[in-house]
């Protein structure tokens, strides 16, 4: 999902056809609005990324058929990434649909506080499952944050592809992503996004989820997760899982399977 929460009015036109929205949209970034949108031929319900304006040029195109990549090969990897529906590259406005799974992690934090901890920790492991499964395909998320991970009350989902870059793959732009939730390397721009990157910006989503009171085994996880030296993090979102996986049992937490 996009990067900040909006709360505007409905749009006029132009909404894709064949869709009516259902409420206010569920987030907004630079270049598009998600919504909760009905399909009018069957009345199914889909979450329905919407561009803002059309594809104006080969690279904007590109750029959307690599989210749509990403979506259509990462929904089989993991049930723990939002499971990609359908896309529309040449609509007016173009658009990707996925499943919906609940609200943000933002709206869930500002509507409801934070869990209980073994609640958070499900969702956090959720998370960290998403990522790792990202990770194990050679693709990097580049913009984990709570605008990103989708929450019902039992599990978590991650969500947003449209930053994502293969591992090997180089980029201009080393310091996309959301500020708060980029690691420092990134906004220094002394490296390149690699998992590590990823990491960091995980351990700043789960710590906003679990907050600052908390017991000494997941503190020191956390606090590893999220160093400023790149070389201190775990060095993928697997190594990362299976610690949190390892302080959950430490605090008699059993994660589902």
């Amino acid at each position: 999902m996009p990067d900040e929460q909006a709360r505007g009015p409905r749009p006029g036109p132009p909404f894709p056809a064949g869709f009516e929205p259902v409420g206010n949209p569920l987030g907004a970034g630079s270049s598009a609005v998600v919504w909760l949108a009905r399909r009018t031929v069957d009345g199914r319900t889909t979450a329905l990324k919407v561009w803002r304006g059309p594809l104006a040029d080969d690279g904007q195109r590109q750029r959307f058929l690599r989210e749509v990549r990403h979506h259509a090969e990462l929904a089989a990897v993991s049930g723990h990434l939002v499971a990609y529906t359908w896309a529309e590259p040449d609509a007016d406005p173009p658009w990707i649909a996925v499943e919906p799974h609940g609200g943000s992690l933002v709206q869930e934090l500002a509507e409801h506080g934070r869990p209980p901890l073994p609640t958070g920790l499900v969702w956090a492991h959720d998370l960290l499952l998403g990522l790792a499964a990202m990770h194990s395909t050679g693709t990097l998320h580049r913009d984990v944050s709570p605008a990103n991970v989708l929450v019902d009350r039992s599990r978590a989902k991650l969500c947003d592809f449209g930053l994502t870059l293969d591992v090997a793959a180089s980029t201009r732009d080393n310091g996309a992503g959301t500020p708060r939730y980029l690691a420092p390397e990134l906004q220094a721009g002394d490296r390149r996004p690699d998992p590590r990157s990823d990491v960091w910006s995980a351990a700043v989503t789960v710590r906003d989820l679990l907050g600052d009171d908390l017991p000494a085994g997941l503190e020191q996880t956390l606090t590893a997760a999220a160093s400023f030296r790149p070389e201190d993090r775990p060095a993928t979102a697997a190594s990362r899982c299976r610690r949190a996986a390892n302080s959950a049992a430490a605090l008699g937490v059993a994660l589902p399977p």
